[in-house]
């Protein structure tokens, strides 16, 4: 399994218990932030929440949680010939209280509009399409007479 991310935004975490979990050593044997932590980095501007804190730890996982679940991943590993999506986790956002990036800092009504009231919930690429062989669940439960 291999996976590779650049990291846009400008990023700290001088905080983070722990950093040494944070980091993986490349090719030249040199530290590199590991895949999930580059991932993070990636999302969090993204929802509009720069900075992880105990106190904002949970609004970022389920901020997340709706970002994958409304847009699927946005990584992958290839494994073999196939690209597999990977998903943050909840512990993974959790031990990394302390990381901070760039971006702005939206409310969580903004980060509703933004993502989750303006999508198109027609649209053929969204995951809950996707997932249900691209029928809405009207159109399975008449299929089933459900």
């Amino acid at each position: 399994m291999e996976g590779e991310i650049f990291v846009i935004p400008k990023w700290e975490a001088h905080n983070v218990a722990n950093f040494e979990q944070l980091v993986t050593l490349d090719s030249n044997g040199q530290k590199v932030l590991n895949f999930a932590s580059c991932a993070l980095i990636n999302t969090m501007p993204m929802v509009g929440i720069t900075e992880i804190t105990e106190e904002t730890k949970r609004d970022l996982w389920v901020r997340i949680a709706i970002f994958h679940a409304m847009n699927g991943s946005l990584f992958y590993f290839k494994q073999e010939d196939k690209q597999t999506p990977v998903f943050l986790t909840q512990h993974d956002i959790y031990r990394h209280v302390g990381l901070s990036t760039e971006g702005a800092n939206y409310s969580f009504v903004e980060f509703c509009n933004k993502w989750v009231a303006n999508r198109n919930i027609e649209d053929e690429t969204s995951s809950a399409w996707c997932a249900n062989n691209f029928r809405s669940m009207l159109d399975i439960c008449l299929a089933n007479k459900a």
